[in-house]
C-alpha cells in the first residue's frame, strides 16, 4: 500500500522552520547520483517475458519506493517538533532518506540492462521513470527544508511521489500479469541463440557437450552476441574458455536473471579485489576450493546412485545423500570461499545456521548478504545459484 502524504503542508512550527534550515546548511551528503540513461538506449541483456517478470519481482522497486515515502513521511511530522528535536533527528533522517534513494536507482539500473521481448516500451521504461521521479521527489523535499517548509516548494514533493507511486503500482502490475495464452518461448534461442533442441536436457551426454555442438557451428557470431550480452561481466581481452561459455549460458537461461546477474557481478568485484590487495590470500582460497573438487564428483555420482539403486535401503541412502548435497553443497562451498577471501573460517562441519550467522556478520559486503539470505532457519535454500 502507497504512503499517504498531505496535500498540503499545513502549520510550521517558527522552532521547526529554523532548525531545519539550520541542519540542512551544516549536513553535508554527497550528490545524489545522475539520472540513469533511459532503458531504451542501455539494455543489452535478452531475456524472455517470463525472465522479465522474474526481474521485476526480485527488484521490488515498488518496497523501495514506498521506503523513500516512509522517510519523507517522518521527515515531515518534524515540522511541528522543538528546534532540539529537529536537531536531533532530521541529520539521520536525512541521510537515510539519501540511502533509501540511492538504493533504488541502483536497482533500477540493473533492471535497466534487460531487454524483455514482447514487452512494450512504456513497460520497459517504468524503472527509469521510477528512479527518476524518486529522485527527484529527493531533491525536491531538500528544496523544500531549504526554503522553510513553504507550501509551493511542498508541492513538487508530492507531485513526483505520486508519480513515483504511480509508476511502482503498474510495475508490480507487469510482475503479476498472466501471460499464459502467449505462445511458447524459447529461452535458449532468446539468450543464446541456439535452439532448447540443441542445448536443452537431454540424456548420455552431458549439458556443456550439447552446448559446445550447438556452438561450434556459428562461432564467432555466438561469441559476439554472448560478449555483447554479458558485456557488464566480462571484458573483451578475456578469452571465452570452455568454463566460463558454460558458467555465461547457465546465467543466460536463469529463470531469476536479476539475482544470478548480482551475485556474479559481485562474487568478480570480490575475487578481483582481492586478487590486487592480497593475492597470497586469494590464490590460497582458490587452491582449497579447487582441492575439493572430488566432494562435487561424489554429489554427482551420488545422483546418479539414487537411479540405478534397486534396493529400497540403498535408494533411502542414496536420497539422503543427493538432498544433503543439493541442501547444502553449493551455497556452503561458495560461502566457504567469500569468507576465505575476507580472511573468516568456516568450522569443518558447521551446521548451515553457522554459517548464515557468519555470512550476516560481515557488514559492508553485499555478496555475503545476498549468500545469507539464501539459507532458511527451516534449511531450505532458495535456488538462485549456479551449480558447480
Amino acid at each position: 500500500m502507497d504512503v499517504s502524504l498531505p496535500d498540503q503542508l499545513g502549520a510550521v512550527e517558527r522552532e521547526s522552520c529554523v532548525a531545519t534550515q539550520a541542519v540542512i546548511q551544516k549536513l553535508n551528503l554527497p550528490a545524489l547520483p545522475e539520472q540513469i540513461t533511459g532503458q531504451q538506449d542501455v539494455a543489452y541483456v535478452p531475456v524472455t517475458r517470463a525472465q522479465w517478470k522474474s526481474v521485476l519481482r526480485d527488484a521490488g522497486l515498488s518496497g523501495l519506493q514506498r521506503e523513500t515515502d516512509e522517510k519523507v513521511a517522518e521527515i515531515l511530522r518534524l515540522r511541528t517538533a522543538s528546534g532540539r528535536t529537529v536537531g536531533k533527528q532530521l541529520p539521520e533522517l536525512l541521510r537515510s532518506l539519501h540511502a533509501s534513494v540511492v538504493a533504488l536507482g541502483a536497482v533500477a539500473e540493473e533492471v535497466s540492462r534487460f531487454s524483455p521481448s514482447r514487452t512494450s516500451a512504456a513497460e520497459r521504461r517504468l524503472a527509469t521513470d521510477l528512479a527518476r521521479a524518486n529522485r527527484s521527489e529527493a531533491q525536491a523535499l531538500f528544496a523544500c527544508l531549504e526554503q522553510g517548509w513553504t507550501e509551493s516548494a511542498w508541492s513538487a514533493v508530492r507531485r513526483y511521489a505520486l508519480a513515483a507511486q504511480a509508476a511502482g503500482r503498474t510495475l508490480e502490475a507487469a510482475a503479476g500479469t498472466d501471460h499464459a495464452g502467449l505462445p511458447y518461448e524459447d529461452v535458449y534461442q532468446r539468450t543464446l541463440g541456439v535452439s532448447a533442441e540443441q542445448v536443452g536436457p537431454g540424456s548420455g551426454v552431458a549439458s556443456r557437450a550439447r552446448l559446445l555442438a550447438a556452438w561450434s557451428e556459428a562461432p564467432q557470431m555466438l561469441d559476439h552476441r554472448l560478449r555483447r550480452s554479458m558485456r557488464h561481466l566480462i571484458d573483451d581481452s578475456l578469452p571465452l574458455t570452455v568454463i566460463l561459455l558454460h558458467h555465461l549460458a547457465v546465467l543466460a537461461i536463469s529463470d531469476r536473471p536479476l539475482v544470478t546477474h548480482r551475485a556474479a557481478l559481485l562474487g568478480r568485484d570480490l575475487v578481483t579485489s582481492h586478487l590486487k590487495s592480497d593475492p597470497e590470500l586469494a590464490c590460497s582460497v582458490m587452491a582449497r576450493h579447487v582441492a575439493r573438487e572430488p566432494e562435487m564428483v561424489s554429489a554427482h555420482r551420488g545422483q546418479i546412485a539414487y537411479y540405478e539403486e534397486e534396493y529400497q535401503e540403498e535408494k533411502a541412502r542414496a536420497v539422503m545423500d543427493l538432498h544433503r548435497a543439493v541442501l547444502e553443497a553449493d551455497v556452503r562451498r561458495t560461502a566457504v570461499v567469500v569468507l576465505g577471501l575476507l580472511g573468516r573460517t568456516v568450522p569443518q562441519g558447521a551446521p548451515l545456521a553457522t554459517v548464515r550467522d557468519l555470512l550476516a556478520a560481515q557488514d559492508g559486503q553485499p555478496l555475503c548478504k545476498l549468500l545469507a539470505s539464501t539459507i532458511r532457519s527451516e534449511r531450505s535454500l532458495s535456488p538462485i545459484f549456479l551449480g558447480s
